[in-house]
């Protein structure tokens, strides 16, 4: 299997994902897309086709829901307790992704893809792989000092 193929599921489900997220993301994207979502009539011309999507609209229900749903399922914090963990667990509950994310907003963030699309993924890398990703984008960092 080379670098540019995909698994068979993965290309079996894209077009059903694809049409999720564009969903989600409201009218804009949904008109964005023209006539995979807006078929064109026989008869139109290009600027009757313009007029055409320009009148339609869209209700964003879709992502109201999502919200709403996700506002449901954290109506409060997750409880956690960490008093007699590692340092660094407490260090990655505060920072999940080395940018500033909570647990809380990437609990949000796994929860909403999950609601979205049925599925997520969330790349985990070691000290080690940081510490050479950071170095190959320019960033100098010592070891165990990865940080933005």
């Amino acid at each position: 299997m080379n670098i540019g193929s995909t698994h068979a599921e993965y290309s079996a489900r894209l077009a059903e994902w694809s049409r999720a997220r564009d969903v989600l993301a409201g009218e804009d994207a949904v008109k964005a897309e023209a006539e995979k979502y807006l078929p064109r009539l026989d008869s139109q011309t290009d600027e009757e086709y313009g007029a055409y999507k320009a009148r339609a609209s869209f209700l964003g229900a879709t992502s109201h829901t999502l919200e709403e749903y996700l506002d449901l399922v954290f109506r409060r914090a997750p409880a956690t307790k960490l008093e007699a963990c590692a340092k660094e667990l407490q260090t990655f509950v505060a920072d999940c992704d080395l940018w500033g994310m909570d647990f809380v907003r990437y609990a949000r963030r796994i929860v909403g893809g999950v609601r979205s699309v049925g599925r997520v993924g969330s790349l985990v890398l070691s000290d080690d792989q940081l510490e050479g990703h950071f170095q190959q984008i320019g960033l100098a960092v010592g070891p165990g000092s990865v940080r933005r």
